[in-house]
């Protein structure tokens, strides 16, 4: 691909993926304007739990502490974190990077305002391969998928780390490709794509990724198409 041609192409998703995050704001209005002191969501939902996590990860970090551990949970014996944190490394990420900078609210609410927006533009991908257009039916595709009403549950119960839902029609596009040319190469991404798919909750796995997982299993299986299947 030539340079000019890389450039249309990355002018194109940072247009799409700003229109998702534009319809991303419209949705959650008015938390534009409360971003940095209000959490996203009902106030007895997850986000203050959430939020706590992430306060945690990043103040160990920054006191040379060990991450994976939280002294000030069920003290004074303190307990581990680290299979809530290694399993579900989306659910505080890049939220807990972002608190180095921004207030609390802040760095939990843009995560999940990017989370919003890369899920439309994932779908937006998927629906582009598919129907061959970067246009109308592929925007509404991802302007469907990214507000959904599971999605806006999620949202308003602060369930971070079920709103992580732009891996899997990254997944589904992945294992597209590879079935229209198999090779090694075109299984990365797929593999890639199928382990994001449950770093944002492992819940994914069941109601997700499995589900996907076994529909392109079993049309490689009708259709005989051995290559791909391997």
């Amino acid at each position: 691909m030539m340079p000019n041609s890389r450039l249309r192409v990355l002018r194109l998703h940072s247009a799409v993926l700003a229109f998702y995050l534009l319809i991303a704001l419209i949705v959650t209005w008015p938390l534009l304007p409360n971003i940095g002191t209000h959490l996203v969501g009902f106030p007895y939902g997850d986000a203050g739990e959430m939020a706590r996590h992430i306060w945690w990860f990043n103040h160990a970090l920054r006191a040379g502490q060990a991450p994976f551990f939280q002294p000030l949970l069920a003290y004074p014996d303190g307990m581990p974190g680290g299979v809530l944190f290694w399993s579900h490394p989306q659910q505080f990420f890049p939220a807990w990077l972002l608190a180095f900078a921004l207030p609390l609210p802040a760095a939990a609410n843009l995560s999940l305002l990017l989370y919003m927006a890369l899920n439309g533009w994932a779908m937006w991908l998927l629906a582009r391969h598919l129907l061959g257009t970067d246009g109308g039916p592929a925007l509404l595709a991802g302007l469907v998928y990214m507000a959904a009403p599971a999605f806006q549950t999620h949202l308003a119960g602060g369930h971070a780390g079920l709103m992580v839902g732009w891996p899997l029609p990254l997944y589904a596009w992945a294992l597209l490709r590879l079935r229209e040319q198999p090779s090694s190469r075109r299984a990365l991404p797929a593999a890639l794509f199928f382990l994001l798919s449950a770093t944002g909750h492992t819940l994914q796995i069941i109601y997700a990724v499995l589900p996907v997982t076994a529909t392109a299993l079993f049309l490689l299986l009708m259709r005989r198409e051995w290559r791909a299947l391997a």
